[in-house]
């Protein structure tokens, strides 16, 4: 067994974190302080509006990137729903790259990735020796 922690002088773990949550309630909630519920407000107000951090440069995906992805992929794999394999984007034309980072900038943009870039299938495979499964 374990060495026991103990905790402003608590040993069961469930009195340990009911302590803590008296501590951080009493220590991050004030109900009655003006400036916690005027920051509440502004925080409520603004939320309904908010579309994320401002889209600049620091945001873009390069071509560069891109195609060090797509070295990186494994080949020998299954080809995808859409029949793509790792090796057509391997060995594809070498503008591929620049093409994929403007679309991914274009999702990254407009905030909007079209739903058939989730659509996936997994297939189970067997493992072992085929005799073990007779």
């Amino acid at each position: 067994m374990g060495a026991s922690t103990k905790v402003n002088g608590f040993l069961d773990p469930d009195l340990i974190a009911a302590s803590f949550v008296r501590h951080f309630k009493a220590v991050c909630t004030d109900e009655r302080n003006e400036v916690s519920s005027n920051l509440r407000t502004m925080y409520n107000n603004r939320r309904h509006h908010y579309d994320g951090a401002p889209f600049d440069n620091t945001h873009l995906v390069d071509a560069e990137l891109v195609e060090q992805v797509i070295g990186n992929m494994h080949r020998g794999k299954a080809a995808g729903l859409d029949g793509l394999t790792a090796e057509h984007l391997i060995f594809c034309h070498s503008l591929l790259p620049c093409i994929l980072a403007k679309l991914f900038n274009l999702f990254i943009r407009y905030g909007h990735v079209p739903a058939a870039f989730g659509i996936s299938y997994t297939v189970p495979l067997l493992k072992g020796s085929a005799s073990s499964y007779s």
